[in-house]
């Protein structure tokens, strides 16, 4: 059993969902707020278990964030039309843990409520997919200013050559530099980048293809 609190502006919307939940096992009590600027208030002094926010509101994803940062230990799930995944990447950010759709069923919504309780959520396949990109994408991007970073210009230019095939002799009258410059700049790449080889660049590169992207 547990206390829920449903947040939304449209209050015939309100009334009907909150009619079809307290006819349901999951839920102890039921609280309905329709000002933003409540829901937190109200959440605390009604030791809510759960937040049910309906997020077509304007200004949403702002009031998600204040409240996700003030009721840290409570779940929030969107009541939400079809997310699409720039919306459900930004949600998360803000601290929602579900999602679901105004058209759901009642036994999909306590479904969704039910897993979050526990600590578990459900996701679109679709928009798993563009959560699971953009996890990728920001890794990316994290390696990318790691190598900017730890490279030296003049090191980065000799592994874009290493990776090429371009021998000591060759990469030195590539950058105008003497061969014994470009073996410090090929020893401390190696070292750098935690390979034992020369061949291994190459190999790095064509696993991680934007490590120089901005190096």
């Amino acid at each position: 059993m547990a206390r829920v609190l449903l947040y939304a502006t449209a209050r015939l919307f309100a009334e009907a969902v909150g009619a079809c939940l307290r006819r349901d096992d999951l839920v102890d009590d039921l609280v309905v707020v329709h000002d933003s600027l409540a829901v937190a208030g109200t959440a605390w002094d009604s030791e809510v278990d759960i937040v049910l926010y309906d997020i077509t509101a304007s200004g949403a994803l702002s009031a998600v964030r204040d409240l996700t940062d003030q009721l840290v230990e409570v779940p929030v799930v969107a009541l939400t039309a079809s997310p699409s995944a720039n919306d459900v990447i930004a949600y998360a950010d803000a601290g929602l843990v579900a999602w679901v759709p105004r058209d759901a069923t009642l036994e999909e919504l306590v479904g969704v409520l039910g897993m979050a309780l526990r600590g578990e959520t459900t996701c679109d396949p679709r928009v798993t997919r563009s959560l699971v990109d953009e996890l990728r994408r920001r890794r990316e991007s994290c390696e990318i200013v790691a190598a900017a970073e730890l490279l030296t210009r003049r090191e980065a230019e000799t592994v874009r050559l290493l990776e090429q095939g371009y021998t000591n002799k060759e990469i030195a009258a590539e950058l105008y530099l003497s061969v014994a410059t470009v073996k410090n700049h090929v020893h401390a790449v190696l070292s750098k980048l935690e390979l034992t080889r020369r061949a291994q660049v190459g190999e790095l590169l064509r696993e991680k293809p934007w490590l120089l992207r901005s190096a």
